[in-house]
C-alpha cells in the first residue's frame, strides 16, 4: 500500500493505492486507488471530509461481483487526543450484487491517539 499527503490551500489531500498480487479467494490481482479530502469548516474546529475509491478485481466471478466504487462524506471534530467523526458511506453496488451490507449508511466513530498527537 502506498500513500502520500499534500495540502493545497486549506484542503488536505491523501491519495493512496493498495495492490494485492493474489487477492483473497483466488480472485487474482486487485487494485484499490483512493482519494481522501479534508478541509476545515470556517473557524469552528470541525472539518469536512470526503473520499472516493475504486476496487478493481482480476477474476470477478471468483470474487463474487465486479469492480465497484465507494465514497463517503462527513464531518470530524478533534478534542484533546480524541477525534469524533460522522460519515455517510455508500457504494455503487446494488442489493442484488451485495446482499450482505453494501447499503448506504451513517458511521459514527471515536478514536484516541495514545501518547499525544503532536511532538
Amino acid at each position: 500500500s502506498l500513500s502520500a499527503e499534500h495540502t493545497f490551500g486549506i484542503v488536505k489531500t491523501k491519495p493512496s493505492l493498495t495492490f494485492s498480487p493474489d487477492n483473497f479467494g483466488d480472485s487474482g490481482v486487485a487494485f484499490y486507488p483512493q482519494l481522501e479530502l479534508e478541509a476545515p469548516i470556517a473557524e469552528t474546529g470541525f472539518s469536512a471530509t470526503a473520499s472516493y475509491g475504486f476496487q478493481s478485481i482480476e477474476n470477478k466471478a471468483r470474487y463474487g461481483f465486479g469492480d465497484y466504487s465507494d465514497w463517503s462524506a462527513g464531518i470530524k471534530y478533534p478534542w484533546n487526543d480524541i477525534e469524533f467523526a460522522l460519515q455517510y458511506v455508500d457504494t455503487n453496488l446494488s442489493t442484488a450484487q451485495c446482499p450482505d451490507g453494501c447499503d448506504a449508511t451513517a458511521v459514527f466513530s471515536v478514536s484516541y491517539t495514545f501518547g499525544g498527537g503532536e511532538e
